[in-house]
């Protein structure tokens, strides 16, 4: 059984008056008989720690970052916690997931509700997406999740009530999901979706979504509203 792996964060905020956030990133491995965590990965992060893992190619990745972003988005290989890349993302303030699709990679800002083009090198392109459409009237948009299902790129979004000092809000609109059209271009790609190519009726609070490519190819949604 080949060794698998995943990442996590930890922080921790001082007290009054300070509140000073720090943060921490780690990997797990998972040899088949055994699990171990490794801590510190990257450190000296504030108390909003993000990893992101994704594929590339055959390789695996770990994305790591916080919010706002101290020191850039650093891209680890987690098998040998070796630092492949550190790029700076300036349409990402608050990764939640990088994504390959075709000859590229996705990443998504929760904060924006914007989708940013990196290529082989995890560069910009200049081509991103920012929700600015289907959302309800008082609400703002987040960027929840990205994921690639038969042949395409789909996001979820959530509608959250921006005077609401909790977080989730209790305050929620139904969530959307759109199906990404990426269209060739100079000086860089398009990325939108067709007038048909959402569904703006998932409940409240959608959080994560998941695609079964084997048993009847549906889409599962779980949601905290």
């Amino acid at each position: 059984m080949a060794d698998t792996y995943a990442g996590y964060g930890l922080y921790y905020y001082e007290p009054a008056p300070t509140y000073t956030g720090h943060g921490m990133v780690g990997t797990i491995e998972d040899d088949g008989s055994a699990v171990a965590a490794s801590p510190d990965l990257q450190t000296g992060l504030n108390g909003n720690p993000a990893a992101q893992g994704f594929i590339d190619g055959s390789d695996l990745r770990l994305a790591v970052t916080d919010d706002p972003p101290s020191a850039g988005v650093k891209i680890y290989d987690p098998s040998s916690r070796s630092l492949i890349a550190s790029k700076t993302w300036s349409g990402v303030n608050n990764l939640y997931a990088v994504v390959p699709f075709g000859s590229y990679f996705y990443a998504l800002d929760f904060d924006s509700a914007s989708v940013v083009e990196l290529n082989s090198s995890y560069n910009e392109t200049g081509a991103s997406f920012t929700l600015s459409s289907h959302i309800p009237t008082g609400f703002t948009a987040y960027g929840q999740s990205l994921f690639v299902a038969n042949g395409a790129l789909y996001g979820l979004f959530v509608f959250y009530d921006p005077n609401s000092s909790t977080y989730p809000p209790p305050f929620a609109s139904n969530s959307l999901l759109v199906k990404f059209t990426i269209t060739a271009g100079s000086p860089h790609n398009t990325i939108s979706f067709g007038a048909n190519d959402y569904n703006s009726s998932l409940a409240s609070n959608t959080v994560a979504a998941a695609f079964d490519s084997n048993g009847g190819h549906y889409l599962y949604t779980a949601a905290i509203g």
